[in-house]
C-alpha cells in the first residue's frame, strides 16, 4: 500500500542549457515537502537546493528561478546565492522592503541571461486586476526588476517573441477573446484579421524563427482544435500545420500532462528557434515530427523501449543532447540523456523505482456509444491474472468536468487493480479534447446527459462481461465526486458503493461563493457550458440536482473524504451533506485530511485513504477473488 501512496522520487525534470545537469522536483519525505534539486550528469551526484518547489524554470547554465510556495525564488545549481524575487520569498530577502510584487509566472527565459526574465505581475492576488497583468523584467541575480509592459486592462495573456519583447496578446471582451499583436515594442497594437468567425477563443501555439509567422490554437473545418500558421506581414492565415479529424491537437481550454510534462504543446528548437514538432492526445500520446533529425531520434527510441511512450522533452542549447521520459500504463517513468553525436542513451533516473511494471495492470482504450448515438471513448484496467469476465469493477470519474481522462500511470488506478478490481473510466460529453461539438454536447448537462454517459458506460461494461453487474462501485473527485453521489442516488440498482472525494453538493452556492471580480472570467466559462445563475430557470435546475437537495435518496453505502484546506470545494459543502444524510438515519464514513487542499492524499495521508478504500471495498463489494 505504501509503494502505491508514495509520491514519485523525481518529475518535473528539465535539462540545463548547456546540458551538463538535469534538475528536478522530489518531495523530502522526512519533512513532506518539495524540493528543487540538481543532477549533475557528470558526475552522478544530486544536491537538493530549496524547499517548498512547484516549478522551475533554467535561465543561465548555473541558475534557476524557481516557483513555490510564498513566491518566486531564484538559486544557482551549485545550490549558492538562494534569492526571493517576489510575494512573501521577496520580503525574506529584502528585510527592509515592504513592496508585495504579485508575479509567479515566468512568459519568458531565454536559457542564457539570468538578468532578464518576464513575469506576469497579478497586482493583487484578489479584484479585477489579477485578471489583467501587468510585465515585468526582473534580474534574478540582484532582485531588480523595471515594468515593461502595462496591462490596457482587457489583456488576459502575454506572449513575448524570442527576443523577448512582448508582442501578442489575448484581449477579453466581456464573453469572448481575441488575438492582439505588435511589430515592435514601440509600435502600435492591431487585431489580427482574417481568422473567421468560429465561436471559441483562438490561442497562442508559438512564433517560427523569423518571428514573422505566429502559430496559432484555432477550430479547423471539422470542428476540432488544431495548429495554424498566420503570416503577420500578409496578415492570411495558412493551412494547418496539424489537424486531426477526431482529436484536438492543443485544446486551450486544458492541458492533461503526465510527470509535469504538458501532453499538448508546441515545440521548439531553443538554438534555432525552428519549430520542430507538437506533442498531443488521441487515445494515447503522441509526438509528431516536422523536423527529420528528430523523427527518426524518435524511432530509435520506439525501437529501444517498444511497449513504452517516450517523450522527447527538451535539448540542449548546443542542440548535441536530449533529455526522455520513457513510461508507460504500467511504467511510471524514467529519464535518459541522448547523447545525439554518438547516439548512446543513458539512464539518469527512474520516477517510482519501487514499482515492478511487471506487476501492474494494463490500461486499454476503449469506446461505447451513450443513449443518444455520442460516441465516448475512455480507459479500462483490468487486474493481472484474475481474467477478464465478471470481475467487480470501480467506475472511476474524472473532475472538471471540463478536463480529461489519460492513458498512462495512475497510482489509484493501478491500486485498485493490484487488489482485484477492474477499473473503467470514461470521456463523458464536455470532456477535454473531442472537438467542438463533443465539447458544446455537454452544455446545461450537469446531472443530466453527462451523468447518461456514466451510466451508459457502465451498462457497457456489464454488457460485454467486463462487469459483475452486483459488484460495482461508483468513485470520483471534485465534480467526480459529485457525480458519484449523484449516480448512488438516481442510479440506486447499479452501484454497490460509492467514494465521494471532495465532489460538489450544492451547485448554487458554490457559485456564488465565486461572485468576486476575480471569477469574472471563469463565470463567463461557465456560463457557456452551463448558463448564468442570474438565469432563475438554470440556478433551479441546478439547485435540482444538487445532493443536498436530495440527500435521502442516497441509501448505498458511502465514504466521503475531504482536505480541510480545500480553497476549490470548500469542506462546508460534504459537511452539509454529511448531516443530512444522518438526519435520514444514513451516516456514511467519513476522512477528513487536515493540510490537504483539492487533491488526492499522498505518502502518509494517502496510506491513510487507501486502507479505507481497501476495507470499504472489500465491505461492500466482497474481497476480490
Amino acid at each position: 500500500m505504501e509503494d502505491f501512496a508514495r509520491t514519485p522520487d523525481l518529475y518535473n525534470a528539465k535539462l540545463s542549457p548547456d546540458g551538463k545537469c538535469m534538475g528536478y522536483v522530489f518531495v523530502r519525505k522526512d519533512e513532506d515537502r518539495t524540493e528543487m534539486a540538481f543532477l549533475d550528469l557528470q558526475t552522478n551526484r544530486a544536491r537538493s537546493a530549496w524547499g517548498s518547489t512547484q516549478d522551475f524554470a533554467w535561465v543561465s547554465n548555473n541558475r534557476v528561478a524557481v516557483i513555490g510556495w510564498g513566491g518566486l525564488h531564484a538559486v544557482n545549481r551549485d545550490t549558492t546565492h538562494w534569492l526571493g524575487l517576489t510575494g512573501w520569498a521577496r520580503r525574506q530577502s529584502f528585510k527592509n522592503s515592504t513592496e508585495s510584487i504579485y508575479a509567479n509566472e515566468i512568459i519568458h527565459a531565454s536559457g542564457q541571461d539570468p538578468e532578464r526574465i518576464l513575469l506576469l505581475d497579478r497586482n493583487s492576488y484578489h479584484g479585477e486586476r489579477i485578471l489583467y497583468p501587468d510585465v515585468l523584467a526582473m534580474d534574478t541575480r540582484t532582485g531588480r526588476y523595471q515594468e515593461v509592459l502595462r496591462n490596457p486592462g482587457n489583456v488576459i495573456a502575454w506572449m513575448a517573441d524570442w527576443e523577448g519583447v512582448v508582442r501578442f496578446g489575448l484581449a477579453w471582451a466581456g464573453k469572448t477573446a481575441s488575438l492582439t499583436y505588435r511589430e515592435t515594442a514601440t509600435a502600435p497594437w492591431q487585431g489580427l484579421p482574417g481568422l473567421g468567425a468560429t465561436g471559441a477563443e483562438p490561442g497562442f501555439a508559438g512564433l517560427d524563427r523569423s518571428g514573422r509567422i505566429v502559430h496559432l490554437a484555432l477550430p479547423s473545418a471539422k470542428g476540432r482544435w488544431g495548429i495554424f500558421p498566420y503570416d503577420l506581414g500578409q496578415k492570411r492565415l495558412g493551412e494547418a500545420d496539424l489537424a486531426n479529424d477526431e482529436y484536438d491537437i492543443v485544446p486551450p481550454d486544458f492541458i492533461p500532462n503526465f510527470a509535469g510534462v504538458p501532453l499538448a504543446a508546441t515545440l521548439f528548437s531553443p538554438k534555432t528557434h525552428e519549430f520542430l514538432g507538437v506533442r498531443y492526445v488521441t487515445e494515447g500520446p503522441q509526438q509528431h515530427w516536422f523536423d527529420p533529425a528528430f523523427a527518426a531520434l524518435q524511432r530509435q527510441l520506439d525501437a529501444m523501449y517498444p511497449d513504452l511512450t517516450n517523450t522527447i522533452l527538451d535539448q540542449d542549447h548546443a542542440g548535441e543532447r536530449v533529455l526522455v521520459l520513457s513510461w508507460s500504463a504500467r511504467e511510471p517513468g524514467f529519464y535518459s540523456l541522448v547523447d545525439l553525436a554518438s547516439g548512446k542513451v543513458s539512464l539518469v533516473g527512474r520516477r517510482m523505482p519501487w514499482i515492478k511494471p511487471e506487476q501492474m495492470a494494463e490500461m486499454f482504450p476503449i469506446a461505447c456509444t451513450a443513449r443518444d448515438g455520442l460516441p465516448l471513448h475512455g480507459y479500462l484496467t483490468l487486474p493481472p491474472g484474475r481474467g477478464q469476465k465478471n470481475l467487480p469493477l470501480v467506475m472511476l470519474v474524472h473532475g472538471g468536468p471540463w478536463v480529461r481522462d489519460v492513458w498512462g500511470f495512475d497510482h489509484v488506478v493501478q491500486f485498485l487493480a493490484n487488489r482485484g478490481y477492474a477499473v473503467l473510466q470514461i470521456n463523458y460529453r464536455g470532456s477535454i479534447g473531442y472537438g467542438l461539438d463533443f465539447a458544446a454536447a455537454s452544455k446545461g448537462q450537469i446531472g443530466g446527459a453527462i451523468q447518461d454517459d456514466i451510466t451508459d458506460a457502465v451498462r457497457w461494461a456489464i454488457q460485454k462481461g467486463f462487469a459483475d453487474p452486483k459488484r460495482i462501485a461508483i468513485m470520483g473527485a471534485s465534480y467526480g465526486g459529485y457525480s458519484t453521489l449523484f449516480a448512488l442516488a438516481k442510479e440506486p440498482g447499479l452501484y454497490r458503493c460509492g467514494i465521494d472525494v471532495a465532489g460538489v453538493t450544492d451547485w448554487p452556492a458554490l457559485r456564488e461563493s465565486r461572485e468576486q471580480e476575480e471569477y469574472k472570467i471563469a463565470a463567463a466559462y461557465w456560463e457557456k457550458r452551463v448558463g448564468s445563475m442570474k438565469d432563475e430557470a438554470v440556478h433551479r435546475r441546478l439547485a435540482e440536482v444538487s445532493p443536498v437537495n436530495f440527500a435521502e435518496q442516497i441509501r448505498a453505502p458511502l465514504l466521503i473524504v475531504h482536505g480541510k484546506e480545500d480553497q476549490v470545494v470548500p469542506l462546508a459543502q460534504s459537511k452539509k451533506l454529511v448531516s443530512l444524510l444522518k438526519k435520514n438515519g444514513h451516516e456514511p464514513k467519513t476522512l477528513y485530511f487536515g493540510d490537504l487542499g483539492h487533491s488526492l492524499p499522498r505518502d502518509k495521508q494517502g496510506v491513510e485513504f487507501l486502507n479505507k478504500l481497501e476495507a470499504f471495498l472489500g465491505e461492500h463489494l466482497g474481497a476480490a477473488k
